[in-house]
């Protein structure tokens, strides 16, 4: 299979989302009639396998896309929720990360213009500071504040809540016992992540270090 972001919808018969990203493969067979092999089918908002002409500009195709892993941790080959990995193939029931194999898809949401946009935060994990995004290119790189520098988006980190991406790292705290400055059941934006700490501004103001299990986005 392939990758096909919509770039318009006129013309499609099914119901696609522009900006979006979608999985197709070439169509041997439309209503019971050979076509030509130029002919795809993509998959769209409802499931449904819907032909498409890809001369008619309604889609691009990018030789892979980025997507952020949702499903839990496996520490034998080293993924955490939220990790951004660059997809480079795709067939029916998995995703194929670059150099590390194919993962079924729904351990994945893939990035595209409907879940990545100025203004979202996303942990860099070369000093675990949580950044807004300034500009991005969903297929290749990101900018984030205080910086000009185009980075790819495997350089950084997704919050996700339950298998939802979300926009900023936003907590709950699950666990304040011994604690003045957590209140259990109360929101808490994640200030800056550490590999078993969350940098944390509690009820009194002060921003501290706390355990990670203290906390949950789902």
């Amino acid at each position: 299979m392939i990758f096909a972001i919509c770039q318009k919808v006129e013309g499609l018969d099914g119901k696609f989302t522009v900006g979006k990203v979608y999985l197709a493969h070439e169509s041997m067979q439309h209503e019971k009639k050979l076509v030509d092999m130029t002919m795809l089918i993509v998959i769209d908002d409802e499931g449904n396998r819907v032909h498409v002409n890809p001369d008619h500009g309604q889609f691009k195709y990018p030789d892979s896309v980025f997507g952020v892993w949702v499903g839990d941790d496996k520490s034998e080959v080293q993924i955490c929720k939220g990790d951004i990995f660059l997809i480079d193939e795709a067939d029916e029931d998995a995703l194929h990360i670059e150099d590390g194999g194919f993962f079924t898809k729904d351990n994945f949401i893939l990035i595209d213009q409907t879940n990545l946009v100025p203004g979202d935060m996303l942990m860099d994990i070369e000093d675990g500071k949580w950044k807004k995004v300034m500009r991005v290119d969903e297929a290749e790189w990101v900018v984030v504040e205080g910086s000009s520098e185009r980075r790819e988006l495997s350089d950084f980190r997704f919050a996700v809540g339950g298998k939802d991406l979300l926009s900023e790292p936003v907590a709950i705290c699950i666990d304040a016992k011994g604690l003045d400055s957590l209140t259990e059941g109360n929101m808490y934006v994640i200030k800056e992540s550490k590999e078993l700490h969350h940098l944390v501004e509690g009820d009194d103001g002060k921003a501290e270090w706390y355990a990670k299990a203290r906390f949950s986005f789902d």
